[in-house]
């Protein structure tokens, strides 16, 4: 095993909480200078420290998985252990050996809670450029929607959604898009106590007649005009739904995402088309919802999703716009995802339901 020449980085470690990004990091012991962008760059070693001694959530990591003894990619030397953390003035230093390249992931997280987890990037260049990546998860249809979670179902997408989220610190302004009613979106158990789905595109559409504007909600949604078309009998469904982030500075602006539906709708009984609602009851096959989090319109936790069912006969599916035409006739456009700070991954709900 070589170990690779390294400059120290010293790492405060402090806990935010139950909810991401769950750890802040920090290049100074007073807690005043946050570290931004969390890449690891192999040609440093690193050691962390609790701020203040704090001696909640215990903190500690692994290129393996959870509470899992690292590979010999890296030395982990000091206190702490991958199942019981560090806590008060515990330390651990963390170094790269010539196989770090090898290394997926290194993750982080709280021995006492396994819904705390995070990924540092791992990288030998001084300026990194993670580009674009993917991940997937299979689960078996007969999966119970109950019983499904993350570190169990689908770690793989998981870690790949924190891994690009933390590229943009929540300070930039990034938005999370959900599919809930203090989204904007309609309440499918309002519409009627007895359906577990809403259709938004085609004909028969409620956005024909009128949009969602329940009182709480930090966005709206709106159907583009003229654009409902179609029955979703003959999976000829299409809609396009504007989704609409006020600026929270107070200006005239907003930021606008189209989902376009097109060629939807050849389902069967059990399918729940559109806009979907979690049954605990049901297996896969109908979609879950990822997102944690409770509706501050519905009064629940968040449970409702995108069920994308194309036509059997024509070309169908789901798109995503970031430019386009506004619902009252305007241009609009998005400069840059990262300055607009759109966060798409984070709409776990429609990532993990699309089939």
């Amino acid at each position: 095993m070589t170990h690779l020449p390294a400059d120290n980085i010293a790492l405060w470690v402090s806990a935010a909480g139950l909810e991401p990004p769950y750890y802040h990091f920090y290049t100074d012991s007073d807690g005043s200078q946050e570290l931004s962008k969390l890449i690891f760059n192999t040609n440093n070693s690193h050691t962390f420290y609790r701020l203040n001694e704090e001696t909640s959530h215990p903190f500690f990591i692994s290129d393996i998985g959870y509470k899992q003894t690292s590979s010999d990619a890296i030395l982990i030397t000091g206190d702490g252990t991958p199942s019981t953390g560090i806590t008060g003035d515990q330390t651990f230093k963390v170094e790269f050996v010539e196989a770090a390249g090898a290394i997926e992931e290194l993750l982080y997280y709280c021995t006492s809670h396994t819904s705390m987890l995070g990924e540092f990037i791992v990288s030998a260049a001084e300026n990194h450029n993670p580009g674009i990546s993917t991940a997937h998860d299979e689960i078996n249809r007969s999966t119970a929607a109950s019983s499904i979670n993350f570190s169990d179902n689908y770690t793989k997408s998981y870690k790949a959604e924190l891994k690009f989220l933390q590229q943009y610190p929540k300070e930039d302004g990034r938005i999370k898009i959900t599919f809930e009613p203090d989204n904007g979106r309609p309440n499918v158990d309002d519409s009627d106590p007895t359906a577990t789905y809403q259709h938004i595109a085609g004909l028969s559409s409620p956005y024909a007649v009128s949009s969602p504007a329940a009182p709480g909600a930090n966005a709206r949604t709106t159907l583009v005009p003229r654009d409902s078309i179609g029955q979703h009998l003959n999976g000829s469904a299409g809609g396009t739904i504007e989704y609409i982030h006020p600026d929270a500075s107070g200006e005239n602006t907003a930021t606008r995402v189209h989902f376009s539906l097109n060629n939807i709708g050849h389902v069967v009984s059990i399918d729940e088309p559109d806009l979907a609602r979690l049954n605990a009851n049901s297996n896969i096959d109908r979609g879950i919802n990822t997102t944690s989090g409770s509706d501050a319109v519905a009064g629940d936790d968040y449970k409702q999703f995108l069920e994308i069912v194309p036509s059997e006969t024509s070309e169908g599916g789901l798109s995503v716009f970031f430019s386009g035409t506004t619902a009252t006739g305007d241009t609009f456009y998005i400069r840059s995802l990262h300055s607009a700070s759109i966060s798409w991954a984070e709409s776990r709900s429609v990532t993990s339901s699309l089939r």
